[in-house]
């Protein structure tokens, strides 16, 4: 079974199911570093990204650094 976190984002449509509660709780543990909140009556999931530089999230943004590269200069 994949994780959640190996999952892609893909956007929903108006009609797609809902994450139920129970599924909430379950895949909360997956993802520690993302907040969910409502925004204008509707559920999102949201994490922040700090970056030293706009040039570095660009090239995070491009796939030119791999997240485990950013994780690393983060706590170094």
């Amino acid at each position: 079974m994949r994780t959640l976190s190996a999952e892609r984002c893909v956007a929903c449509r108006r009609d797609s199911p809902r994450v139920t509660e129970a599924e909430i709780a379950e895949l909360r543990p997956e993802i520690p570093d993302w907040q969910l909140l409502e925004r204008d009556g509707i559920a999102r999931l949201e994490r922040v990204f700090h970056f030293l530089s706009f040039a570095g999230a660009l090239a995070a943004e491009s796939g030119h650094v791999t997240r485990e590269e950013i994780e690393s200069k983060r706590t170094s």
